[in-house]
């Protein structure tokens, strides 16, 4: 008789713990959120870019088009992707046309040529785009370059120049040479040169000039190649004191 009615108390507190185990259950499962089977990821999102024409003119008025189109994983356009542009050489004209991309994915750019004057490194316009916001914040940004014809402009001139003799005096005749210019990285020889010296200019790759007194002169020069582009450098120039010499007593006989 013991043994039976305390088998079935256990019975009875095995039935228990059994459904309470399976309430607690539903109630987390339900309190749950299951994650969704598909959607953007920055990091499944993909762009493309292409521009039309790929090579510009430096005219300052040719134009060309770029289509950036984002895609996720799959390969199917995103909608309401935001894309920030960022351009090199910085100033070149932008037009962004969509400010995010549309129902087919798409979102589109317009490039001004520059001028000949405007330094662009590689002698081409280069496009970046990055995507931000939401899910589409860790995706990676991309870029596309459009070239540019004509009178190459890559770098800006890098003036220079030697003084002869290195340690000239007062009143003797001072030559100034700019042939070690440089510009698109060899010796300019289309540049022309401006010198500055004591409130006067002079023109030419090498000048001369005679410095009056002792003490330090500021020689500008400035140089401007073939596109237009000018930069300019100042040095002092250090002039010593002129010889002096001991008149001498002659001798009388």
């Amino acid at each position: 008789m013991y043994s039976t009615r305390g088998n079935r108390m256990k019975g009875v507190r095995w039935l228990a713990t059994f459904f309470t185990g399976l309430f607690l259950s539903g109630c987390m499962t339900e309190n749950q959120t299951a994650p969704p089977l598909g959607g953007p990821s920055g990091f499944g999102v993909s762009l493309t870019m292409v521009a039309t024409p790929p090579v510009l003119p430096r005219d300052g008025s040719s134009q060309a088009t770029i289509v950036v189109t984002a895609r996720d994983s799959s390969g199917v356009p995103i909608p309401n992707v935001r894309l920030v542009p960022s351009i090199a050489p910085l100033g070149t004209p932008l037009t962004q046309i969509n400010q995010t991309t549309t129902s087919n994915g798409t979102a589109t750019f317009v490039i001004i040529a520059p001028t000949q004057s405007t330094v662009a490194v590689g002698n081409q316009v280069v496009l970046s785009i990055a995507p931000v916001e939401g899910d589409f914040q860790n995706a990676q940004g991309r870029s596309v370059s459009v070239g540019l014809l004509g009178l190459s402009n890559a770098t800006y001139p890098e003036p220079d120049f030697t003084v002869a003799p290195e340690s000239p005096k007062a009143g003797t005749t001072v030559v100034l040479d700019a042939s070690a210019t440089k510009d698109e990285q060899v010796q300019c020889l289309t540049c022309t040169f401006t010198w500055t010296i004591e409130g006067k200019d002079e023109t030419g790759t090498v000048v001369t000039h005679v410095f009056p007194a002792e003490g330090a002169y500021a020689v500008t020069l400035t140089v401007t190649d073939a596109t237009g582009t000018t930069r300019s450098i100042t040095r002092a120039v250090e002039i010593a004191k002129a010889e002096t010499t001991t008149p001498t007593t002659p001798v009388t006989p």
